[in-house]
């Protein structure tokens, strides 16, 4: 199950009373959801208007946010949680700073005649996708998406060493310039808001199409001499228009043409617009990609119980990775439809114990762990949130030998070469997190009108409630909120 750290609620509520001593004019309400008993913050919590498919969910340490400015006065708000009783408040109740408790909801295996289905684990994992078509329809609609990103880098040795060379422009000096100007940790947030318009295609696929809403970005800016080793490198490796020589690259007894080889020493303009056929796929919306539901064989299922999720009743099952399982976790499947309602899942101890160090290379996963909430309405099931968090170590101690050849109709003639050493140890985290702000049905003649576009990035230095004034979208963690991006070295 999930855990998290109990946060300082005394210092949350007096922290929002200070910068919310009224609500802003666009009704945006944060909170704070507590467990009535243990008084532990309840991270992932559902908030939806009731009647509709609007609304958000908590951060991580219980917090959330939501704008109140297409909400009816007399509209209620549910919270609801896995195992927890659902409150429902109406909208003109909710105040800034509020924090609300919930508790646990037991259901009784006798209230469920558990006898009259005795479906094993499996079966039931069986049954899920048997019912899948028909749980989770391919319909055109309209999604307001909401999608947070935060990577982490650490390079914890980097050395690159130049052992020979008879390019002019490839020196000791330059070598040194490179390995000053690589920074050896970096971070960047990005939330980007966007409209997702959906239509069903052939074989149960989907066309879309986006419209950008928001997009603010906190990232480090690294200075050093950056910006001189771009200039010389994109001299020296692309060519010029009628230039009759290519680059050919090496380690060991491999070789790489330049086809195979993309130069990039710093995120040009284009990259720096998230490229929109990204935001098309969501995690658990349409591809089930998860080896522990597709690849059953590989895993053990275990019925343990049965929880309530909102109005419904589900099986709970809890999976561990045999040989060729690289997961464990929970899968809950309603006992009405049997349909998915919910997934936790997180790399196995023994799959963070192995890795590849081979010639020089290595890599290790730390950290592969997932959630993703799904909600009903008259239609089916719906991706509601979604969350994969990742981390891996790697290093790559090799030579390398970079050749730039004329080409000749027979043989091609070596002009220059370059041979260097590079040793270089690091750690990267990513987690991605999306949430379906709400979502309506639409048409294909809607969906032809459309235009696709971004939204440009608004680059900050630090997180305020003013950034997403008048927005419903996951709360920024505390974490987040503390941030400050180092500009320069």
């Amino acid at each position: 199950m999930i855990r998290v750290r109990r946060p300082h609620i005394l210092a949350f509520a007096f922290l929002v009373f200070c910068g919310s001593l009224q609500l802003h004019a666009q009704q945006q309400v944060h909170g704070l959801v507590i467990d009535k008993v243990s008084r532990q913050p309840m991270p992932f919590v559902s908030i939806t208007v009731k009647g509709s498919t609007f609304g958000t969910v908590s951060n991580q340490n219980g917090e959330f946010t939501l704008n109140l400015d297409k909400i009816n006065k007399s509209d209620s708000v549910v919270f609801q949680y896995l195992g927890y009783e659902a409150i429902k408040i109406k909208s003109n109740q909710l105040k800034a700073g509020m924090v609300l408790e919930i508790k646990e909801k037991r259901v009784s295996l006798k209230e469920i005649d558990i006898v009259a289905n005795p479906m094993s684990a499996e079966e039931l994992i069986r049954k899920a996708v048997e019912n899948r078509a028909e749980n989770y329809p391919v319909i055109a609609q309209k999604r307001e998406v909401f999608n947070r990103s935060n990577k982490a880098s650490y390079i914890n040795a980097f050395d690159l060493s130049l052992k020979k060379s008879d390019i002019p422009e490839f020196d000791k000096t330059l070598i040194r310039q490179m390995v000053d100007s690589v920074p050896r940790y970096s971070r960047s947030y990005s939330d980007y808001l966007y409209t997702l318009y959906t239509i069903p295609a052939d074989s149960g696929k989907t066309k879309n199409k986006v419209e950008g809403i928001k997009n603010v970005v906190l990232k480090e800016q690294n200075g050093g001499g950056l910006d001189d080793v771009k200039r010389i490198i994109t001299d020296l490796f692309v060519h010029k228009k009628g230039d009759n020589t290519f680059w050919k690259y090496k380690t060991g007894l491999l070789s790489f043409k330049e086809s195979h080889v993309k130069i990039s020493m710093a995120e040009s303009d284009s990259a720096s617009k998230k490229n929109m056929s990204t935001l098309y796929f969501l995690n658990g919306d349409l591809g089930w990609d998860w080896d522990f539901i597709k690849t059953p064989n590989h895993y053990r299922y275990e019925k343990k119980g049965i929880m309530a999720i909102g109005d419904e009743e589900a099986y709970v099952i809890r999976f561990t990775g045999k040989a060729g399982g690289d997961f464990q976790g929970m899968i809950y499947i309603s006992t009405g439809t049997f349909a998915i309602l919910r997934i936790e899942y997180s790399l196995k101890e023994s799959k963070k114990e192995k890795g590849i160090d081979l010639l020089g290379i290595s890599y290790n996963e730390e950290k592969d762990d997932g959630l993703v909430l799904y909600e009903k309405d008259k239609s089916g099931y719906f991706l509601k949130y979604s969350m994969r968090s990742t981390a891996m170590k790697y290093g790559l101690d090799r030579p390398f030998e970079v050749v730039r050849k004329e080409k000749r109709p027979i043989l091609n003639k070596t002009i220059n070469e370059a041979a260097l050493k590079l040793n270089i140890q690091g750690r990267q985290e990513d987690t991605q997190e999306t949430l379906i702000v709400f979502r309506e049905k639409s048409d294909v003649e809607k969906f032809k009108g459309i235009l696709e576009k971004g939204a440009k990035p608004e680059r900050i230095t630090a997180y305020s409630d003013s950034i997403w004034k008048g927005y419903s979208i996951i709360e920024p963690t505390r974490q987040m909120k503390e941030y400050r991006a180092k500009i320069g070295n």
